[in-house]
């Protein structure tokens, strides 16, 4: 794709989204990334975290200290980011386009079930981590796009069903802060980049227990996933999250990521 025909891609999928956004009523309710607090204030309550390891892979050769370099920019543009009652992440957003040209380095992503390489990759293990993060914390996920393949198999980071994708104009991550109270999002790549860890903070503590459900609907041809989020209270027990993820099977990892590392 030539410099103009993805100058106007861009152009026409950005109007897009800002149509469907409007439609949907969330335009003017996102929270602006701009806007972020230093430190958790004392007396805030955590009502949410999730923690991800970050796997050396050497199948991705160099590639391993690129993605980690991808995470720790994106960690720095959400951390300390505030929702007040009612405001929308989107980590588009947030992040925007993770291009050379603002620091990011080639990284892996999976495109079309398979391994690949592109500028920024690696990001995928932040919106994973933040998706199931938010989930725990029981804000309310207004969208959130699965990958399309299990290439990982026994390996993958996460169960299926818990991961999320990142896609600049394609596939973002959006959540609602649905409390009367403000929430604060703590993400960081650990110091000794190990793990990366989200962690959700609110200035009142929610009287209620969160619990995630996966159920595997079915195994052949295609690994199709239900996830739900039980939320118990002192009035009993609701589901107020459910989604259902299909994955294609993949066994071509190996092959495919010798060629794009």
């Amino acid at each position: 794709m030539n410099t103009a025909l993805t100058v106007r891609w861009k152009m026409i999928r950005k109007i897009l989204i800002g149509i469907r956004c409007f439609v949907r009523g969330w335009y003017f309710h996102f929270a602006n990334p701009k806007y972020r607090i230093p430190a958790i204030p004392v007396g805030w309550h955590m009502i949410g975290e999730f923690q991800t390891a970050i796997r050396n892979r050497p199948e991705l050769g160099d590639q391993n200290h690129n993605r980690i370099a991808n995470m720790k920019m994106a960690c720095q543009s959400i951390c300390g980011m505030q929702l007040e009652p009612g405001q929308i992440f989107s980590l588009e957003r947030v992040i925007g386009e993770p291009s050379a040209e603002r620091g990011y380095l080639p990284g892996p992503v999976i495109l079309n079930g398979k391994l690949r390489s592109s500028t920024g990759g690696g990001l995928c293990q932040i919106s994973t981590t933040l998706f199931n993060a938010a989930l725990l914390a029981n804000l309310d996920i207004l969208e959130k796009h699965n990958h399309s393949a299990d290439i990982w198999g026994e390996q993958r980071m996460v169960d299926l069903g818990k991961d999320a994708t990142y896609a600049y104009l394609r596939k973002d991550l959006i959540f609602r802060n649905p409390f009367k109270n403000a929430v604060i999002l703590q993400i960081e790549v650990l110091s000794d980049c190990a793990a990366l860890r989200c962690r959700v903070w609110s200035s009142a503590a929610n009287p209620y227990t969160v619990n995630i459900r996966h159920q595997v609907l079915s195994e052949h041809p295609r690994f199709v996933i239900q996830t739900e989020r039980v939320v118990k209270s002192a009035q009993g027990e609701r589901i107020n999250f459910t989604r259902i993820d299909t994955y294609e099977k993949n066994s071509s990892l190996h092959r495919d990521s010798a060629r794009t590392t």
